[in-house]
């Protein structure tokens, strides 16, 4: 899919995502990750067109309450929206945004999204220095120095997370580690074609690279003009 219509289509899910209410009548919202947006199939329709997609978002409600035994994590979502040829928004015959399988209450002004996209981009910069604070507390945990091969790390990262090691660091916890190996170890070494094989001094000069250049790097992921490997 073209890049541009992917974006066009990705603002108007996520619009719709800001302002959802559940069958109790609560309100919820979800804050897509942009890089992990992606539309799964196309299906043409009387009104338009039904963009079906998967994405990774963070889910807020007037419920939920992030700290502590109960982290902040994204969730797994997917759905489907319909567009018409312009890429705006359509409604049923009975005045609701056909997005599924959600109920949209109302679409905010295109300004809104800016609060969120200044959300994601925080959140992703959190987790680049987060991983970088994960490689640095596990070679230091485990004496491992900057020409160690990423697989020595990598497996050690497989033990914490299978419960055969256990530490008392909140970055090193199941559920926070499982995170950060996914969605950054694992992704930045695909983005940057690293081979387990390669020391581990490269992954680390890989995220300080997107730290460093965070906004270039955040525009480019935003837009889905991120090239292999990743260059400022």
């Amino acid at each position: 899919m073209d890049k541009e219509v992917l974006v066009k289509i990705y603002d108007q899910v996520q619009r719709c995502m800001v302002s959802l209410v559940g069958g109790s009548g609560h309100l919820t919202s979800y804050s897509i990750l942009p890089d992990s947006f992606s539309i799964t199939n196309e299906e043409k329709i009387q009104q338009g067109t039904r963009y079906h997609f998967t994405a990774r978002a963070f889910r807020e409600s007037e419920f939920t309450v992030y700290g502590g035994d109960n982290p902040r994590e994204p969730e797994n979502i997917a759905g489907s929206i319909v567009l018409d040829d312009t890429y705006d928004i359509v409604r049923d015959g009975n005045g609701r945004i056909m997005l599924e399988p959600w109920n949209c209450v109302q679409v905010p002004m295109r300004k809104q999204p800016a609060s969120l996209r200044d959300k994601v981009r925080k959140q992703l910069l959190e987790k680049l220095q987060a991983a970088e604070s994960v490689i640095e507390k596990i070679c230091k945990e485990c004496n491992l120095d900057d020409e160690t091969k990423i697989t020595v790390m990598l497996d050690d990262i497989q033990s914490r997370l299978k419960g055969e090691k256990v530490s008392t660091d909140d970055l090193l916890m199941h559920s926070y580690l499982e995170d950060i190996y996914v969605n950054m170890l694992v992704g930045i070494m695909d983005q940057d074609m690293l081979s387990p094989q390669d020391s581990i001094s490269l992954l680390v000069r890989s995220i300080k690279k997107r730290i460093d250049n965070f906004e270039c790097y955040f525009e480019k992921l935003e837009k889905n003009e991120l090239e292999r490997p990743f260059n400022p």
